[in-house]
C-alpha cells in the first residue's frame, strides 16, 4: 500500500525557474552598475590627476621671479609645460598650455591693474588628448 502524503512542502520546478530568472535579471543590473562605476572612477582619476598637474604648473609659474621672460611686457606671453605623471607602469604626459596677460580692470574701463598678472592654463589630458581643463591664477608684481 502506498502512503499518501497530504502536506507536501517545498518548491516546484516552475517556481525555482521563475526565482532563478528574477535573480539573474537582478545580477545583470548589478553588473551593469559595476561597469558604470568603474568607468566613472577611471574618468575621475584622470580628471584629478590632470587638474593636479595643472595646479603644479601654475604654482611653478607663479613662483618664478618677476624678471623671468614669461612675465615680460607687453604680453600676452604663451608657452607649454609638459608634465609626465607615472601611474603604475604607464607614464602619461599632460601638456599645460599657459598664457600670461596683464590683468585688465573691470568694465567699462578695462584699464590694466598695475602689478597684476593673470595666468591662464589649459591642461590637455594625456589619456586621449581631447579632454581639456582650464585653470587660472594671479601673480602680483611690483
Amino acid at each position: 500500500m502506498k502512503k499518501i502524503i497530504r502536506n507536501q512542502q517545498g518548491f516546484s520546478l516552475v517556481e525555482l525557474l521563475v526565482a532563478l530568472t528574477i535573480f539573474a535579471v537582478g545580477m545583470l543590473a548589478v553588473a551593469s552598475m559595476q561597469i558604470t562605476s568603474i568607468r566613472a572612477n577611471f574618468k575621475s582619476n584622470v580628471r584629478s590627476t590632470a587638474i593636479a598637474a595643472g595646479q603644479g604648473a601654475l604654482e611653478e609659474l607663479t613662483a618664478r621671479p618677476e624678471s623671468d621672460p614669461v612675465f615680460a611686457l607687453p604680453g600676452p606671453n604663451t608657452g607649454t609645460i609638459a608634465v609626465p605623471v607615472v601611474e603604475g607602469e604607464a607614464t602619461r604626459t599632460y601638456n599645460i598650455n599657459y598664457t600670461v596677460t596683464h590683468y585688465p580692470g573691470s568694465p567699462p574701463n578695462d584699464v590694466p591693474i598695475p602689478g597684476m598678472l593673470r595666468i591662464d592654463a589649459e591642461v590637455v589630458s594625456g589619456w586621449d588628448g581631447l579632454t581639456r581643463y582650464n585653470l587660472a591664477s594671479f601673480k602680483r608684481t611690483k
